[in-house]
């Protein structure tokens, strides 16, 4: 699958920048994104957040992200954080300009992919239900769209009628975690096609807002799991597929 740079690169400006911030976006030299984020992204110098920022900003679309943040912070006089917690029973999450971090749900000796306990779903190309994984790096990534949605203004956390049958399972939480994933709205600044670029041909599609910890759950409650998605696979597709917008 080859991905669609013009396209992408058109619709990311026209959803997130306005006409004062146009010209600081292209001022940025993409070569300079990763050292600029030092100056606008605080991560206590913490090893394994650096390196997902290198890993992120090698993408097309997570280097984006962050053009588009840097420049939102320039004309806001702001800056971010990442910060590590240790809650066992917190993943993941952004409040106030913070990205929060657990880093012990991510193997460290492994690359960093998320530990074998904390599952995920996801849909292969036979429309299947199978289980994967995600790194520190799309953790980041995912945490980091929550940021861009808010300083652009276009953060809506509401559930929309479109969604309510889907969102009545509980797999997408709200519409902007469901954009935040599967680019809703059209918006490709998403999981999907960062995880797109990132998998290519091997990408399968994340299927919901939560994972489920293994250990905590039975093989029975996960066949159950299992047939809800299957229950409202059909009426979700149309939400999920909004990547196949940006491959040519």
């Amino acid at each position: 699958m080859q991905f669609n740079e013009l396209k992408f690169l058109t619709e990311v400006q026209r959803i997130h920048l306005n006409q004062e911030e146009i010209g600081i976006y292209k001022a940025i030299q993409k070569s300079d994104v990763r050292s600029k984020l030092n100056n606008f992204v605080d991560y206590g110098n913490n090893p394994r957040f650096s390196a997902a920022l290198d890993a992120i900003c090698e993408n097309l679309v997570g280097r984006t992200i962050f053009e588009l943040l840097i420049t939102k912070m320039i004309a806001k006089g702001k800056k971010m954080r990442i910060v590590a917690h240790n809650n066992q029973n917190e993943g993941s999450s952004y409040d106030n300009y913070v990205v929060y971090i657990n880093l012990s749900r991510y193997d460290k000796n492994k690359g960093d992919v998320g530990i074998e306990s904390m599952q995920y779903y996801c849909v292969n190309a036979d429309g299947k239900i199978e289980i994967k994984l995600k790194s520190l790096a799309e953790s980041i990534f995912h945490e980091f769209c929550h940021a861009l949605h808010e300083v652009s203004g276009t953060y809506t956390p509401k559930v929309e009628k479109k969604c309510r049958l889907v969102l009545a399972e509980d797999f997408w939480t709200n519409d902007e975690e469901l954009r935040t994933i599967c680019c809703l709205e059209h918006d490709p600044i998403c999981d999907h096609c960062f995880d797109l670029i990132m998998s290519g041909d091997s990408f399968r599609p994340r299927y919901g807002h939560g994972g489920f910890t293994k250990g905590e759950r039975s093989e029975q409650d996960e066949s159950e799991e299992r047939k809800k998605i299957k229950k409202h696979l059909l009426l979700s597709q149309k939400f999920m597929d909004g990547w196949k917008e940006y491959v040519v």
